[in-house]
């Protein structure tokens, strides 16, 4: 359960810094990403 969130928040994290760097738009698609990584979780939780 530990490996799982640490491996996506600081992968989340480094997308976030590049997509502020570059442009909004990369940081909109982080956000979008990790929406889908919770959405994931939750559905796999379910299951």
């Amino acid at each position: 359960m530990r490996s799982g969130p640490n491996w996506a928040s600081i992968g989340l994290a480094q997308d976030a810094l590049v997509g502020v760097r570059h442009n909004s738009t990369l940081f909109r698609a982080t956000h979008a990403r990790i929406f889908a990584v919770l959405f994931a979780e939750r559905l796999s939780r379910i299951t």
